[in-house]
């Protein structure tokens, strides 16, 4: 693990720490998440796990910690929990165009920013930024069902369902300034996301704690981000209609 210099965070959160974590495999990387969540997780501004294009066979991720900042603590039974400040969080514009810039300066095309304390909180929040071009791979949450709700504050994005050989059941393009400005996706559906215009920032709710190692399954018929068939699936997502199924290319 490699350390980076401290920094500010969007919404004006500080940031005490950045680790870049590479592994040689998944199950060491996810027992490095796990440990970390475990040990640090209320410290947590954001994790994510990727697979590594410029090293192949490698699992990377990334965390980035802040300094603890919690003025109440409450004993529930034998549990002792930290709520955080008393202070509202406020989302402005300026909010938005830096998490976008992120966003736009990522490999990946998308950054993220999460709204809750800790990811044992039992409603997880947060703003996703995407930009056009960036690749989400079809998955779904299932273990256990949970739903997700999105919300267009900046631009415009697809949300896509699929059954479970592919096909489209479903595809809802939601735009900040309407006339369709969210969607939810209901509990253990395959679903994605596309960005269609740039500076497209989401606010997403669904429900946690967050789990890394069952959070999320991956649709088999979708190729990996970073494997050579994924431009052609992007490609395919940002045009697949009702109906449509995935090509021979992917």
């Amino acid at each position: 693990m490699a350390g980076k210099p401290s920094g500010r965070s969007p919404l004006g959160e500080a940031i005490s720490a950045r680790l870049l974590i590479t592994c040689r495999d998944r199950p060491g990387m996810e027992t490095v998440v796990s440990g970390l969540l475990n040990r640090m997780g209320d410290t947590i501004l954001a994790l994510d796990q990727h697979s590594n294009a410029g090293y192949p066979g490698y699992s990377a991720g990334r965390a980035a910690f802040r300094r603890a900042r919690h003025d109440r603590i409450v004993t529930w039974g034998n549990r002792t929990v930290a709520l955080g400040d008393n202070r509202m969080k406020p989302i402005d514009s300026a909010d938005l165009e830096d998490l976008s810039a992120q966003a736009e300066a990522s490999h990946r095309l998308r950054a993220n920013h999460n709204l809750h304390d800790a990811f044992t909180e039992p409603v997880q929040r947060m703003l996703n930024a995407f930009e056009p071009g960036t690749c989400v791979r079809p998955h779904r949450h299932a273990g256990p069902p949970r739903w997700e709700l999105l919300l267009a504050l900046t631009g415009s994005a697809a949300g896509l369902t699929f059954d479970r050989a592919g096909t489209v059941t479903e595809r809802c393009e939601i735009t900040a300034g309407g006339p369709l400005y969210g969607v939810e996706i209901p509990a253990a559906t395959w679903h994605t996301l596309v960005a269609l215009a740039p500076g497209t920032v989401l606010f997403e709710l669904k429900e946690g704690p967050y789990q890394p190692l069952t959070d999320k399954a991956v649709a088999p018929w979708a190729p990996a981000e970073g494997e050579e068939a994924a431009p052609a699936m992007r490609q395919w997502l940002e045009n697949a209609q009702m109906e449509d199924r995935p090509g021979p290319s992917f």
